[in-house]
């Protein structure tokens, strides 16, 4: 090898120290994506952490208001209205076992109903009839009970 190109590495070698020592130390990639990945992790937390309190906060409300749940009146009226909402309810409830009302109101005595229900104000059985996907129910007097 001759001198001068030894002289031209050597001078290459002191010229790229000189830079590299104004240039400061190289960026720590490794320790900026540790960084980042927890500030990452971090924030994932935070939020899992808000969701959780919100649905207990959720569930707390519900649970408050279903311990003194209001009655509903016609529950508890004696009259054709009232036995229309307390048969609504058992078709409801029907329909929600048989994906489907019941095709006569006899289908749901032992289970829903313990007979068919009747209006207290004549004594006639309540009308109802179902196309399968729907029902009507009314009072036997000819007017809709609502």
């Amino acid at each position: 090898m001759s001198a001068d190109l030894r002289d031209e590495i050597g001078r290459l070698a002191d010229q790229a120290r000189r830079d590299s020592a104004r240039e400061g130390p190289p960026p720590k990639q490794r320790t900026e994506r540790r960084s980042s990945t927890l500030v990452t992790v971090g924030l994932a937390l935070a939020m899992i952490e808000l969701v959780s309190l919100g649905l207990l906060y959720s569930l707390q409300r519900r649970e408050i208001t279903t311990r003194n749940p209001q009655p509903n009146p016609l529950m508890t009226r004696n009259d054709c209205r009232g036995a229309v909402y307390r048969t609504y309810r058992s078709i409801l409830a029907y329909r929600r076992d048989h994906d489907r009302p019941p095709a006569s109101l006899q289908e749901m005595v032992g289970k829903y109903v313990e007979q068919v229900p009747l209006d207290p104000e004549s004594g006639k059985a309540l009308i109802y009839s179902s196309n399968g996907t729907g029902f009507t129910l009314r009072c036997p007097r000819g007017r809709a009970a609502t």
